[in-house]
């Protein structure tokens, strides 16, 4: 046999086991998933790599406006990503609502962390431990990676403690609930730009289940562990294939009607 024909083979296999692992990860997404990859692909795209840079020069002239205190500018952009979310939930809507009816806040994160994040910026997601009964209830939202917000970026060490360089995403995650009438606090109990998730101030960092006195207002206040303690082996599971995670916890129901007043 011919070096041309072992390389056609060879080539021919490879293209038919992508084909199988492609099927075989199709089957395997929820059909919040599935919805949210199609939104995705008929969606207008920019370029990922000035999409990171972008938002790169977006984080700095957020510090330089606030100082270069870490505290506020981690504020800041989830304030920011507050307004997006509260505008981006009428484009989910838009688009999707027609497919999915939220039920309760367990089908909202599941549609935010599935369907949502996915729809946006591309980023596999997945909700898990749940715990605590209505409407108290607060679970971890497992995000595989954010390729476009986190390409090419490495924090300086005096930056890592305290700025929570993706707490847009929290902001945007909490202005999505708070349009449909969940009030809901949201922490990184991972984050694979920080290696300490000492609370800093502005909602950014946690630790999982520790016993610290955290206060989101006290710039001084630390979180006694940076590791995230899982309850099942499937969400320990879930949580170390994942390069971010997010604690979202519900504070119970807005009665104020949407839209509400903006600050």
């Amino acid at each position: 046999m011919s070096n041309d024909a072992m390389m056609s083979n060879q080539q021919q296999q490879q293209l038919l086991l992508q084909q199988q692992l492609l099927q075989q990860q199709t089957q395997q997404q929820t059909q919040k998933e599935q919805i949210g990859v199609k939104q995705f692909q008929q969606r207008e795209k920019v370029n990922s790599e000035l999409f990171a840079m972008t938002y790169g020069a977006f984080v700095i002239q957020i510090l330089r406006d606030s100082q270069f205190d870490c505290y506020e500018g981690t504020k800041k952009l989830k304030e920011i990503g507050r307004k997006m979310g509260n505008r981006l939930i009428e484009d989910y809507l838009a688009s999707v609502g027609k497919f999915e009816r939220c039920e309760s806040f367990r089908d909202a994160v599941d549609s935010v962390s599935e369907c949502g994040l996915r729809m946006f910026v591309n980023a596999k997601a997945k909700a898990c431990e749940w715990q605590g009964e209505k409407p108290f209830e607060q679970c971890l939202i497992c995000i595989e990676d954010l390729r476009g917000l986190t390409d090419f970026v490495e924090l300086p060490e005096k930056y890592q403690k305290e700025l929570s360089y993706c707490e847009i995403v929290l902001g945007v995650i909490e202005g999505c609930l708070e349009a449909v009438n969940v009030n809901c606090k949201c922490v990184f109990v991972k984050d694979s730009l920080r290696a300490d998730l000492s609370i800093g101030g502005g909602g950014g960092g946690g630790g999982g289940n520790s016993n610290s006195n955290n206060n989101s207002n006290d710039r001084t206040t630390t979180a006694t562990t940076t590791k995230y303690v899982c309850s099942t082996v499937e969400g320990e599971r879930i949580l170390r294939q994942s390069k971010f995670a997010i604690k979202v916890k519900s504070l119970g129901t807005i009665e104020e009607p949407y839209p509400f007043k903006d600050d």
